[in-house]
């Protein structure tokens, strides 16, 4: 049976997705699956010993940033596979008509006007498409992967540039926390490296570009702080939760939000209501010691 996924409805088309909001989505190429019909056991049975070898290339090629980012080589593996989907759905020569056209063009020319291609000959030169589209999507998973390695690690200099036609004199950090204040606008690294060769300047310098200033902040590694080593140690803080401990704090954390906002909608009398029957039914409960006080404050002001 064959069928074409659909957009989850948590998902906006129209956004751009990046490592920063959605890693997963961008090492999958997600879009192509949208035009992807779903293969055959047979069809993917017949592309598994090209997947293999090239995904078990690439990881050797980027064997730390994968480790640094949790992915085995059987994560690369199935990558691969995923992508070896979306190559016969969008691709291949059977239902790609203009390759298909192309090839049977270059045929003729090499082998004759009134020739044409065997089974076997489309075959090949699919494996051997199919090999080229898998190293060019692992290595963009590998260099997605070397971002994201560089945000786990702190590794690496990188900067963040700003120009103005009229700057005002701050420090770094507070130019990097609020650009607009000091007439600052922040620029990309690609438009700053394009302005940089053209005038030859060295990488992370600062410079007049026309009617411009580029300013470059470089941002560098950071020594943890004394608290967040101790935050390292202790067993309830964030980083020593579980994904499932994660994953139950953020939907305690939406709960309440939720329970915030339809809190905000009551009339005052329901309002004062549901806080005294907090306070009754709580009331010698120590471990909501903070939150009762909270409610008696609440309550006093409404």
């Amino acid at each position: 049976m064959s069928f074409i996924r659909k957009v989850s409805e948590n998902i906006d088309v129209n956004e751009k997705i990046d490592y920063h909001n959605s890693f997963e989505l961008v090492t999958l190429r997600w879009k192509y699956f949208l035009k992807s019909p779903n293969p055959t056991t047979e069809e993917l049975k017949d592309l598994k010993p090209i997947v293999e070898k090239v995904s078990k290339k690439l990881y050797n090629r980027f064997i730390n940033v994968f480790t640094t980012v949790g992915y085995t080589v059987e994560d690369i593996i199935s990558l691969g596979n995923c992508h070896a989907v979306n190559y016969l759905g969008v691709f291949a020569l059977e239902v790609n008509e203009k390759k298909r056209e192309s090839f049977i063009a270059g045929y003729r020319k090499r082998n004759g006007e009134d020739t044409y291609p065997e089974p076997i000959d489309f075959k090949r030169k699919n494996m051997y498409d199919l090999s080229k589209f898998l190293n060019q999507r692992l290595e963009e998973v590998g260099k997605v992967c070397f971002q994201k390695n560089r945000s786990i690690r702190g590794t690496g200099e990188t900067f963040k540039v700003f120009s103005s036609n009229n700057p005002i004199e701050g420090t770094d950090l507070n130019i990097i926390e609020s650009p607009e204040k000091f007439n600052y606008q922040e620029i990309t690294i690609k438009k700053y490296n394009e302005i940089r060769k053209e005038i030859k300047a060295d990488k992370g310098s600062s410079f007049e570009y026309k009617e411009l200033y580029i300013k470059a902040i470089s941002i560098t590694a950071k020594d943890i702080t004394v608290d967040q080593y101790y935050d390292f140690l202790d067993n309830s803080s964030e980083f020593s939760r579980t994904p499932e401990g994660m994953l139950l704090s953020l939907e305690d954390k939406a709960h309440t939000e939720e329970c915030v906002i339809r809190f905000s909608k009551f009339e005052e009398s329901e309002k004062k209501k549901t806080l005294r029957n907090f306070i009754n039914i709580n009331k010698g409960n120590s471990k909501l010691k903070k939150e009762l006080s909270t409610a008696r404050k609440m309550l006093k002001e409404i």
